[in-house]
């Protein structure tokens, strides 16, 4: 009795174990998909002076957001500098990713793109995308479109602080893994 006890523990351990493994090396595999896709880009908000922050919050829908692009321009020239993109959770305060970006790198009129590891269970947080210029001066800066209006309803759009009513225009992504799809199709039973 005692030995099958044993080898029905075993059993479990290994699958437990095997469970695991297949969630850590399989559970981000899938399709990145667009959760977030706020496209109205009628206007930009000037060129963004060192020391200046702007920021756009959103509310994730989906779980696994792994992504953010925002669109940039920069009066087609060269901006010669530094500007920091980066994701934090607005509850926390928490900086999810951070990058420095040579401004020489921008493309005029187009999507910055980020991507990052997936945030596992960011369904219903919100966020805070912003971006921070280290040394624009006049005529050697970038800018951001945003919309006309405030568009976006989960979000807000704030200039060093103060809000505005825009939205910046930006796109969230996230993983639709494999357990995306089994979840998916558990709701159809």
């Amino acid at each position: 009795m005692k030995l099958k006890n044993i080898k029905l523990l075993s059993k479990f351990i290994l699958l437990v174990i095997l469970c695991i493994t297949f969630y850590v090396f399989f559970g981000n595999l899938g399709k990145i998909r667009i959760m977030i896709d706020q496209t109205n880009d009628t206007e930009t908000i000037g060129e963004i002076f060192k020391n200046s922050i702007v920021n756009q919050t959103f509310v994730s829908e989906q779980n696994n957001i792994n992504g953010i692009s925002i669109k940039l321009a920069t009066f087609t020239r060269v901006n010669k500098g530094h500007i920091i993109i980066g994701l934090e959770d607005s509850n926390s305060g928490r900086t999810i990713y951070e990058s420095k970006v040579n401004t020489e790198s921008i493309s005029d009129n187009d999507y910055y793109k980020i991507r990052f590891p997936p945030i596992k269970n960011s369904n219903g947080k919100k966020y805070n995308i912003y971006i921070k210029s280290l040394d624009g001066i006049p005529n050697n800066a970038i800018t951001l479109y945003t919309s006309k209006n405030d568009v976006y309803s989960k979000g807000s759009f704030y200039i060093n602080g103060v809000m505005k009513n825009v939205d910046a225009t930006f796109q969230v992504v996230y993983n639709k893994s494999i357990f995306n799809y089994l979840l998916d199709f558990k709701s159809f039973l």
